[in-house]
Parts: structure tokens; sequence; C-alpha cells
């Protein structure tokens, strides 16, 4: 799991301002920071952002781990399936999370992970078990990346999946992320509105397209409920009700 100094400054520019908190972050799995540290360094001095976090000078790859130490969270976790990979929690998705992990953490962070998770009710219910009430919900997640998971994702998983389960003030994003992700260091992104319809939306050449969520839990409802899509939804009549909730 990778990205380049251009999802750094999305995350930056979008997802920090609304967080209300940057206390525990979880990472879904750890990922590498693919752009050189000296360049992540001089953007982070340049962003105002503290450069001291431990490792962050002194390995030859960033992950997220020093990320967002730099960034400013108190706390900081991983978890991956595997303990090949270096993480702080070792669990398998498609399994419901440990009760110790329930309502721990103010952001979870997920980029590339959910889409090679096959069990996707096990997988959103976990996520958001793992939010407390005021917490923070990140996706960065394909649309149209063939072959690269069991999944690609269209916008309404996303708000239909939140807005039955508790979430508010749900953020879309449409990204043009780059082919060769390890090189080109440039995230392409544009705000849109939520819709029931269909979007007619390419990526330009050497990209492929991806969406951004970003959502806050407001409420625990508890059990974890499986959405009815917003289209069909009789408590909607046939379209989205304004903010999802």
């Amino acid at each position: 799991m990778a990205f380049q100094l251009g999802t750094v400054d999305f995350i930056v520019r979008e997802l920090l301002p609304r967080l209300g908190h940057r206390g525990r972050v979880l990472s879904l799995a750890r990922q590498r920071i693919t752009c050189p540290p000296a360049l992540l360094i001089k953007y982070l001095d340049d962003a105002g952002f503290s450069t001291d976090a431990p490792g962050l000078r002194a390995l030859s790859t960033v992950t997220s781990k020093e990320l967002f130490a730099a960034l400013g969270f108190e706390h900081y976790d991983d978890l991956d399936f595997t303990p090949d990979e270096p993480c702080t929690i070792t669990h398998d998705l498609n399994l419901p999370i440990p009760d110790a992990y329930r309502g721990r953490y103010d952001l979870v962070f997920e980029m590339g992970t959910l889409e090679h998770v096959f069990d996707q009710r096990a997988a959103f219910a976990n996520i958001v078990g793992l939010l407390g009430v005021g917490g923070t919900v990140f996706h960065l997640s394909p649309l149209g990346y063939v072959n690269h998971g069991f999944y690609n994702y269209s916008l309404t998983v996303f708000y239909d999946v939140y807005r039955v389960n508790g979430f508010e003030d749900p953020a879309f994003y449409l990204v043009d992320f780059p082919l060769k992700w390890w090189k080109n260091q440039s995230v392409r992104y544009r705000r849109v509105e939520f819709t029931t319809e269909a979007l007619a939306a390419e990526a330009p050449k050497g990209y492929f397209l991806m969406a951004a969520v970003i959502a806050r839990k407001a409420a625990d409802l508890g059990e974890f409920r499986v959405p009815i899509q917003a289209f069909y939804d009789p408590a909607l009549k046939g379209g989205p009700a304004g903010p999802a909730g």
C-alpha cells in the first residue's frame, strides 16, 4: 500500500480541516509514502507542521506512521491481516473486530485496502465500530481500476452505508490517481455533490479514477445497519434527502 505527495496534500487540505480532534488514528494497512523523504519534509515544513517526528528524517522510506505523527496525531495504530506486514494490530477485516478496539479511534484512514476484503459487510461494520462518536472516516477507493482487487466502488455505497449508521456531513470527491503512482507525485481531485443518478466520469490519460469520502460519526446506533440504495429507499422517496445522517 502506498501513496504520493499529492495524496498528502489532499489529506492536509481536505481531511485535516474536518477533524475535531487529532487524537487516535487507525490506518488500515501501513502506507508507504512514495516521494523522496526530503521532498515530504520540505512540504511539511512549508505547511507549518513539525518535522521532528520519530523516524521522519532517518528513514529511507517514510510511512503513514511517521506522517500522522508529523501531522500532530496523538496516537497511531495500523491494522493488517498478516503479521508479515509491519502493523500494530493483526486482524482480518473479514472477521468482527475485538471489543477492545470498538469506539477507540478519532480517525479511521482507509486507502486501497477495502477493495481487497471479500466480506464488505464485515469490513464496513468494523470501520463503523472502530470509530468513537465524533470520529471521522476517510476512504480513497477505486472507481475504475480493472482487476486491482475484488471490487470497484460507486459513491452511493459510501453514502448509503454511512447515512443509515449514524454519520453526518459526508464529503465526496472524484480523484484522478496516476497509474504510475510510484513515479508520479500528482493527484487531481474535485469535490462533487452526491446524487443518486449515474455519473459520467472518466480519468484523463495516465490516471485512473478513485472516490474519496470523508464522513463524521454523529451517533452510535449499536448494531450495524445494512442500507437500501438511496435511489430505491422508500424513506428517501427516490433521492437523497440532504445530508446523510
